[in-house]
């Protein structure tokens, strides 16, 4: 990245609108635009580019910045989970999902339905007549997804904090 540097009176402007509005201000002058390093110079100003060398980041950094994606990636892997269910579809399973199961099972175990069997609608918002033990079968595939989500939190982040170098922390695949 260039940074371009406006020397005028002995002070740097990083902008060209603010040497001009320097200018103004102390000589009560109006120009045009200059379109070079001479030009500026005949007004006063020396004019310059600078390269800005990003400064190399320290492993603790790259670790920090590894922990935030990870993080990030696991929120939206659980607000967004699924799981194939042994029922022969694919279900949500994210803590919404785990709340309507509790809701219907309790509904069922308490008599608050007529009959034993809901309507369930899956992930691809299909309707499929359920029973309690299939809604009990369904609430633990959720919890067991959201158990291997975390396993693979955990390991990743593990790998994390064991990483001793950049190059280390740079290989780690961050999905879940």
């Amino acid at each position: 990245m260039i940074r371009q540097i406006y020397t005028y009176n002995n002070t740097d402007y990083y902008s060209e609108r603010s040497v001009r509005q320097a200018i103004a201000d102390q000589e009560n002058k109006a120009f045009g635009v200059p379109e070079n390093a001479e030009e500026w110079l005949e007004l006063g100003v020396l004019y310059r580019e600078e390269e800005i060398v990003q400064p190399e980041k320290t492993l603790e950094e790259v670790r920090r910045e590894k922990l935030f994606a990870l993080n990030n990636t696991f929120e939206t892997a659980s607000e967004n989970a699924y799981t194939q269910s042994s029922l022969g579809f694919t279900i949500d399973a994210d803590a919404t999902a785990k709340r309507n199961l509790d809701g219907l099972i309790t509904s069922i175990e308490e008599g608050a339905l007529e009959d034993n069997t809901v309507y369930y609608m899956d992930y691809n918002n299909e309707l499929h007549l359920v029973g309690l033990t299939q809604l009990k079968t369904m609430r633990l595939e959720v919890i067991a997804n959201g158990q291997r989500l975390y396993q693979e939190k955990w390991l990743i982040r593990n790998a994390i904090n064991e990483a001793e170098t950049i190059e280390e922390l740079e290989e780690i695949n961050i999905s879940l």
